[in-house]
C-alpha cells in the first residue's frame, strides 16, 4: 500500500485502516497500535491529486483526468453480498458493486500509457460459501462476470492479458438424486408416481450440501485444495492453459506493474 503505492485502491473493511481509540476523523477502527493508515496514506500523497472516497457517489463523481491515486473504503466492515446490496439509485451513500469499481479503476488507470495491472477478485462468493448459504455466493458470480465482461469490453484482447482464476475451490456438492429440473437451491428427494417430490425417510434436505455446514463436522480447513482453473485470454495467453495453483507464480511473474489491487470482502 504505501512501499508499492498502487494507484487504485478499492474495497472494505475500513475499521482494519484505524486506530481502536477513536480519535481519527474517519471514524473508529480496531486497530491496536494506534496508526491512522488513512491518514497516512493522504500524507504521502500529499503532493498529487488524490482522492479518498468512501461511497459510490464520490467514486462516481471521480474526474480519471485529475486523478492520479483514489483509495476507497466503502463498508467500515466487509462489504455487503451483491443480493444484498443497496441498489437504490438515489442513495448517496451506497456501496459500489464489483462491477462499478472495475470500470472505475480502468478509467483511472488508461490514463498512465505505458499499461497496467488490475488485480479484482469476487471476495464474497468465498464468504457466501464458508457460510453454507449458495444463493449468496451464486449472486456474487454473477457480479464477478459483470466485472469481467465489463473490463474485456472497455479494453479489448488485442493488448490485453486477461486470466481469471482461483486461489482454492470449496465443498458444496449435489447432495443426493433430485427430480429433474429442480431448483439447485430446492429441497431435494425422490420422485414418486405422480411426480411429487418427497424427501427420503421424511427427512428434508437441499439439493446442494456443505460439508462444512451446521451440524457438519469440521476436521479440516473449509478451503478445498483441487487444482484450480485458469482462463486466460489476450497476448500470452498460451503460457496459462491448464489448471494449477498460481497465486506465489502470479505475483512473482506480475509484482513490479502492481498499479492497482482490490478485492470485494
Amino acid at each position: 500500500m504505501f512501499r508499492c503505492s498502487p494507484q487504485v485502491i478499492f474495497g472494505g473493511r475500513r475499521r482494519m485502516f484505524l486506530p481502536k481509540a477513536g480519535s481519527s476523523p474517519h471514524g473508529n477502527g480496531s486497530r491496536q497500535d494506534g496508526v491512522d493508515l488513512i491518514d497516512r496514506w493522504i500524507t504521502q500523497k500529499a503532493q498529487t491529486k488524490f482522492f479518498y472516497v468512501t461511497n459510490f457517489t464520490d467514486m462516481n463523481q471521480l474526474e480519471p483526468a485529475n486523478t492520479d491515486y483514489v483509495f476507497g473504503l466503502f463498508n467500515n466492515d466487509h462489504m455487503n453480498y451483491e443480493l444484498e446490496r443497496n441498489k437504490t439509485t438515489n442513495n448517496a451513500n451506497r456501496e459500489p458493486s464489483l462491477k462499478e469499481m472495475t470500470e472505475k479503476a480502468i478509467d483511472i488507470l488508461l490514463r498512465h500509457g505505458d499499461g497496467f495491472f488490475l488485480a479484482f477478485e469476487g471476495g464474497k462468493i468465498d464468504h457466501g460459501h464458508h457460510a453454507g448459504k449458495a444463493k449468496l455466493a451464486m449472486y456474487d458470480v454473477l457480479a464477478f462476470d459483470e466485472a469481467i465482461e465489463v473490463a474485456v469490453n472497455k479494453l479489448g484482447t488485442e493488448e490485453t492479458l486477461f486470466v481469471v482464476t482461483a486461489d482454492h475451490s470449496h465443498s458444496p456438492s449435489m447432495g443426493g438424486y433430485a427430480k429433474r429440473g429442480n431448483s439447485i437451491l430446492g429441497f431435494g428427494g425422490a420422485a414418486n408416481t405422480t411426480g411429487t417430490v418427497f424427501p427420503n425417510e421424511n427427512v428434508p434436505y437441499l439439493t446442494l450440501a456443505y460439508a462444512n455446514g451446521p451440524g457438519g463436522g469440521l476436521w479440516f480447513t473449509g478451503n478445498y485444495t483441487d487444482p484450480a482453473s485458469i482462463l486466460p485470454i489476450g497476448p500470452g495467453a498460451s503460457t496459462y492453459r491448464g489448471e494449477g495453483f498460481l497465486s506465489s507464480q502470479f505475483f512473482r511473474c506480475y509484482y513490479p506493474k502492481c498499479s492497482c489491487l482490490f478485492y470485494r470482502g
